[in-house]
């Protein structure tokens, strides 16, 4: 014996008898309010799988139709149709998430058409569609398929290609780029803040937006795609390579540690340790002609006394690189000895400013 409860306000619209789902007959009520739409469900305990968790994928998949629940930035989409593709009436459309007074939980799409697909007990869904004239379009019962892995974890990764490599390191709560060509070639991004994007297929992306669009994307296969495209849109860059531990030793990159790395506002800088000597990385966030990357580099003493570090490189400008023993941090530019610029930095890291 099943039965349904509903609060003050609602209508019954529809009750849907379906004989593929057990020998006797399944009766969901479908119930729509002023002010949301819901499934009610048959009334029992609810079961483990209707405490879904948020950011969980999962998959309804219905006799002739199946839904997709996806998580992106923090929000659900659905994408929904028919078998086999589900593609057709939905796709990665905004979606609310409902915890309905029986523990349930719906996702809700109201868009032209109003889409419900709802998690009930032993590991069933329901999905109803309901077209622009009112009329049902869409009403089944299938089954949760749910994916088990967990959403990929804020660690350290490399994207290793012939020509290229791309280094993502989290720093902070927050994930970095750097991006380079093999030697002898050149760098491209050093150290550089970027956006972290979950894709429907639930790869992986990390996305730099400046006068390019860099991008490199992890997929699950531990194959990765890095791409350049510039501001007309022209894509000046691209490459695939493999998934490896950016902590490992390879020929193209010997092991380097990061004495000091620090952003101001016009520049990201890193100073790094390889083979016994020291590099810096320079990158003007505003000029692409400023971005200079393996330059020679040496302690200096600002002056005696002076509890400032210093990291002195020369590009096209002199560059000292500071930090002291209060945490401070500041990048002058000096042309021919007369400075050119000095910004306070901030977001500072490394092993020589650790030990400050």
């Amino acid at each position: 014996m099943m039965k349904s409860a509903f609060t003050t306000g609602l209508v019954v619209i529809g009750v849907i008898c379906s004989e593929v789902v057990t020998t006797s007959c399944l009766s969901l009520a479908i119930a729509v309010s002023a002010k949301r739409s819901f499934i009610a469900t048959p009334s029992s305990k609810p079961h483990h799988l209707l405490a879904q968790a948020v950011g969980q994928n999962f998959t309804c998949d219905g006799i002739n139709n199946v839904a997709k629940i996806t998580w992106r930035q923090g929000e659900p989409r659905v994408s929904l149709g028919t078998k086999p593709d589900g593609i057709g009436i939905l796709k990665n459309s905004p979606a609310r998430r409902v915890r309905n007074q029986d523990g349930t939980i719906s996702y809700i799409v109201e868009e032209e058409i109003v889409a419900t697909i709802s998690l009930i007990a032993n590991n069933r869904c329901s999905l109803y569609v309901k077209g622009v004239n009112g009329v049902a379009t869409v009403q089944e019962v299938g089954r949760i398929i749910t994916n088990n892995s967990s959403a990929p974890s804020t660690k350290n990764l490399r994207c290793d290609a012939r020509r290229n490599y791309v280094d993502i390191k989290w720093r902070n709560g927050n994930p970095r780029m750097t991006f380079e060509s093999k030697p002898p070639g050149r760098g491209h991004l050093n150290d550089a803040p970027v956006r972290r994007i979950t894709n429907d297929d639930r790869s992986i992306s990390y996305v730099f937006e400046g006068e390019t669009r860099t991008t490199v994307r992890f997929f699950g296969d531990n194959t990765c795609r890095m791409q350049i495209v510039d501001s007309l849109g022209v894509v000046s860059l691209r490459e695939t390579g493999r998934v490896i531990n950016p902590n490992s030793q390879n020929p193209d990159n010997s092991s380097q540690a990061t004495l000091l790395t620090f952003q101001t506002n016009t520049y990201s800088i890193r100073v790094f340790q390889r083979s016994g000597k020291i590099y810096m990385n320079v990158y003007n966030k505003r000029d692409p002609d400023e971005r200079f990357y393996n330059i020679p580099t040496q302690i200096t003493r600002r002056s005696s006394g002076s509890n400032w570090t210093s990291y002195f490189g020369r590009g096209n400008l002199e560059y000292y690189a500071r930090f002291n023993s209060n945490g401070d941090t500041e990048l002058e530019t000096r042309n021919n000895g007369r400075t050119v610029t000095r910004e306070r930095g901030y977001d500072a890291s490394g092993t020589a400013y650790s030990n400050r």
